[in-house]
């Protein structure tokens, strides 16, 4: 570890402020936040760096009560060598990705978000290389890192397997967000130490919004991204039930209510090109259909989505991001489970049962669970507050506190 006068130059990676995934954006704005926390307790002050940002070189990002000076750093990565070259043909800027690397010569310490469940090969080899790129240039370049709470795994690849044990035990400190990416490294590296915390979007501030009338306001999330069968649009993540089948009879339940109020609200906003990962041309689309709902802002940061997402009676999505903003704000939520990552969360780590799971249970089973939860949703209100007093805020205080113990040795 380099020792400097001044800041620690901290490199966050894998956490795009700028990224138009509200849920990835949540993980950068809440990892700065967090880390302003660990400067206050333990007097380090910290220059943070995002690279992998798409955004000016040079920003302030407002974080609620605090404003944070960035610096960020756009790189275009080579981890899939043929995808790479791909990519080079219609970007040929990619070939500058090592001047990019560079850049990591900079950092005095590491720290890896793994854009919050990319560190997997759910989504594909490309991707999950890219994401296990950014470590092996830390391990070449003797640069330690942390692994910041994220999901891990599953790595249903023989390679992603080995990739991905060698990149973790070669971690200075690991932090998992849920229970079954705990078991899933302990079943990898046994001796390797794992520390159980959470998802650092629950320190992500919010201001509650007030919406007028007296109606039942029920905000409902609809994923592009499993409107079209995910990236590879053939029913990539196994669902056993049809999602776009799902979304209309979730609308027509709540459409025959005199006294609900629908919000459509996207998570996912792309301001350029529309692409399968993106939600407000779907939710634009289908407002023509049900044009007695609300259509949310198009958000502009995580803070603002949170905050609106806070005002609203119940809520329910396959947005993870978008179900953590409604019960850490205390909105009773039923998230739709796509993948392992929602119940590693809600259910193992908070203890939160109702959850449908869209690979698991059948069309049936996910609108007669969705009902009875909607009924409960002033009992499940109080859960929630009681899920926040005994486990939200305990853990969010010893992800700090690991952090503080763990950081400490890089005092300058």
């Amino acid at each position: 570890m380099k020792k400097r006068k001044g800041k620690l130059r901290l490199g966050i990676i894998w956490a795009n402020p700028y990224c138009s995934n509200l849920g990835v954006e949540a993980l950068a704005y809440s990892t700065l936040i967090l880390f302003e926390e660990v400067s206050k307790r333990t007097g380090l002050k910290f220059e943070y760096i995002m690279w992998g940002s798409n955004g000016p070189s040079r920003d302030v990002l407002n974080l609620g009560n605090n404003k944070i000076q960035i610096t960020n750093v756009r790189t275009f990565l080579g981890g899939d060598l043929c995808f790479f070259l791909k990519r080079c043909l219609s970007n040929p800027l990619r070939l500058l990705t090592p001047v990019f690397l560079l850049k990591f010569l900079q950092f005095d310490l590491v720290v890896d978000m793994g854009s919050g469940d990319s560190y997997s090969d759910i989504y594909g080899i490309s991707r999950f290389r890219n994401i296990d790129f950014t470590k092996k240039i830390c391990r070449l370049l003797k640069l330690e890192y942390i692994l910041l709470p994220q999901t891990f795994g599953p790595y249903d690849s023989r390679e992603a397997q080995n990739k991905a044990r060698k990149s973790i035990d070669a971690s200075s400190l690991v932090l998992t967000r849920d229970e079954m990416s705990y078991d899933c490294i302990k079943n990898m590296l046994p001796f390797k130490e794992v520390l159980k915390t959470i998802d650092v979007a629950f320190f992500l501030p919010y201001q509650k919004k007030s919406l007028n009338n007296n109606k039942i306001k029920v905000g409902i999330n609809i994923s592009g991204l499993l409107w079209y069968g995910g990236y590879t649009q053939d029913n990539q993540f196994a669902l056993k039930v049809n999602y776009r089948d799902l979304v209309y009879n979730i609308l027509n339940y709540f459409a025959a209510f005199k006294e609900v109020e629908i919000h459509l609200i996207p998570h996912v906003i792309y301001k350029g090109n529309v692409n399968v990962d993106e939600d407000s041309h779907l939710v634009k689309e289908l407002m023509k259909q049900y044009p007695e709902s609300i259509l949310s802002p198009l958000f502009t940061t995580p803070i603002e989505a949170k905050s609106y997402i806070s005002s609203l009676d119940f809520f329910l999505g396959a947005r993870m991001h978008a179900c953590i903003a409604a019960i850490s704000s205390g909105v009773p939520v039923y998230p739709l489970a796509y993948s392992r990552k929602f119940n590693g969360l809600f259910i193992k780590t908070l203890q939160y049962p109702y959850v449908g799971d869209l690979r698991a249970m059948s069309m049936d089973q996910i609108m007669e669970n969705m009902q009875k939860i909607y009924q409960m949703r002033q009992d499940i209100e109080m859960e929630i507050q009681h899920i926040i007093e005994t486990i939200i805020v305990p853990s969010k205080e010893k992800l700090i506190m690991d952090l503080c113990t763990s950081i400490v040795k890089y005092d300058i």
